[in-house]
């Protein structure tokens, strides 16, 4: 019995395993990333020498740490070339993606600021708000929320005075037909706190304003451009001296009633006829003293709007 010679064992040349990295992958989901944080991140209106800066160094430095995370999930099983050129494809798509939401903040600050920086007035004088002001952007939508706030103080202000039924005693013949309005002449001095009150609030929200500009980050011409537009439209140049102007008028409200309260007069249509020489003239005087004051919100106000360079706010008086 013979013994068997095992065959010839066939050798095979060695053959290079292929990486078991997986770069492409790596660099896609990469790229998704760098995509997904600068759209969901907030970016600074950036421009010229600083916005290529912070595009190459926090572009730069996403690439990396992207990378660094890649690598030691599977890029470093890669062959060394694709170590070196999925670094650079992150890096590429870092920079590019950032340089263009930069280039997109900047031009949507642009048209931010340039929203408001021609507000018009509205047939009442007031600020007119661009058409869906509100949506442009930050920036607008802090103008907005001002103007908004500042309207509804407004309205509620000039409502709670229309409501102490002053104005009415400018008119003989509708006094005449509702003397209740002669019973309580010290009504007229619940306006004097609704006109100082209107114009500590208007104060405070004009300095909120300011100081939400002063937070923005901003280049710096387009800071000055926006503060500017803050201080111009902001309403609160001279308001506490006309609001003390105003007080000053609800007194003379107040002494006209006390004078028609007498009761030494009747109407012809909407004026008074006296039949007290004495009441006249006290009414002369009176109404005489009320005209001037008038005379000298108007100059104030005037004088306050070509101080900001744009309007004012300011309670419609009776």
């Amino acid at each position: 019995m013979t013994d068997a010679t095992p065959g010839t064992i066939e050798e095979f040349p060695d053959v290079e395993e292929a990486p078991e990295g997986q770069p492409l992958v790596a660099v896609f989901f990469a790229v998704a990333a760098i995509i997904g944080i600068t759209i969901f991140s907030p970016i600074p209106p950036l421009e010229g020498t600083m916005a290529r800066l912070v595009t190459v160094g926090v572009g730069t430095l996403a690439a990396a740490i992207l990378w660094g995370i890649a690598w030691f999930v599977t890029i470093k099983h890669a062959s060394m070339g694709w170590k070196l050129a999925s670094f650079a494809l992150i890096w590429v798509a870092g920079v590019g993606t950032l340089d263009r939401c930069i280039a997109r903040s900047h031009a949507a600050m642009k048209n931010d600021v340039e929203a408001f920086n021609n507000i018009k007035l509205d047939p009442n004088g007031r600020p007119a708000l661009p058409e869906k002001a509100e949506r442009a952007g930050p920036i607008s939508k802090m103008f907005v929320d001002f103007f908004k706030a500042t309207s509804d103080d407004m309205n509620k202000t000039e409502g709670q005075i229309g409501n102490l039924d002053l104005e009415i005693l400018n008119d003989g013949y509708r006094t005449q037909e509702d003397p209740s309005v002669l019973e309580n002449c010290e009504r007229a001095d619940k306006g004097k706190p609704l006109v100082r009150d209107f114009a500590k609030r208007q104060t405070k929200r004009a300095a909120d304003l300011k100081a939400q500009a002063e937070a923005m980050w901003l280049p710096e011409d387009e800071k000055a451009r926006l503060l500017k537009t803050v201080t111009a439209h902001g309403g609160a140049t001279r308001l506490t001296e006309l609001a003390e102007i105003q007080a000053k008028m609800f007194d003379e409200w107040r002494i006209r009633c006390t004078i028609l309260k007498r009761g030494n007069w009747k109407a012809g249509g909407y004026m008074f006829l006296f039949t007290s020489p004495a009441d006249l003239e006290e009414m002369r005087v009176a109404a005489e003293r009320h005209g001037k004051l008038r005379v000298e919100y108007n100059q104030v106000f005037n004088k306050a709007i070509r101080e900001s360079g744009a309007f004012n706010m300011g309670i419609r008086m009776p």
